[in-house]
């Protein structure tokens, strides 16, 4: 059983301090993971304040500036599912809120990594990570179009029915179905 979060012995855990004055600078990786874990362990002995004081900081934590670096991290298949999905929420939150944190070669990189972490959670069928990465994707076509992407939409659905990654030459209809999964989502967003 995964160790539970200590309370109020942790300089990075509040001690029932309000949840936007929580400082999530000095959180590891590891403690946000062993954070997430516990706050979504069904077998969780966790009061109802602690869960409160738990989802303050996972609020905080997907906004902080630190979630650029660390949803990467947990977009890992040998983490568990629940900080996977973390993982990837954060990310779309970013994206969504905060993609001005970014200079433009960041987010050509960002959008490097999307598409093959997403096409990675296509391959495994790991659907409500696609999912999620999927409006994340439509988060950051928004955010780009018209002024640094003037034909987004067609360059997406080319990048998927044209692809050279392995797995979507081997399964086109997976490239498809993002681009129908994208184009969906794009009116919601």
């Amino acid at each position: 059983m995964a160790s539970q979060t200590t309370f109020n012995t942790s300089t990075n855990i509040m001690n029932g301090n309000d949840p936007k004055n929580v400082s999530v600078a000095n959180y590891s990786v590891e403690e946000i993971e062993r954070i997430i874990n516990d706050f979504y362990s069904p077998t969780s002995q966790l009061t109802v304040p602690q869960r409160q004081q738990l989802n303050s900081i996972l609020e905080c934590l997907q906004y902080s500036p630190l979630a650029w670096d660390f949803s990467w991290t947990l977009l890992n298949t040998n983490k568990s599912p629940s900080v996977q999905f973390f993982g990837a929420v954060a990310l779309c939150n970013k994206i969504s809120k905060h993609l001005s944190e970014l200079d433009d070669n960041e987010i050509q990189l960002l959008f490097q990594q999307l598409i093959q972490r997403l096409v990675f959670y296509m391959s495994i069928n790991s659907k409500q990570i696609s999912i999620k990465l999927v409006v994340a994707l439509g988060h950051l076509i928004l955010n780009m179009m018209p002024d640094k992407w003037k034909n987004g939409i067609t360059a997406i659905i080319t990048l998927f029915s044209q692809s050279q990654n392995e797995f979507l030459k081997e399964h086109p209809e997976k490239g498809h179905l993002i681009v129908l999964n994208i184009l969906t989502i794009l009116p919601e967003e």
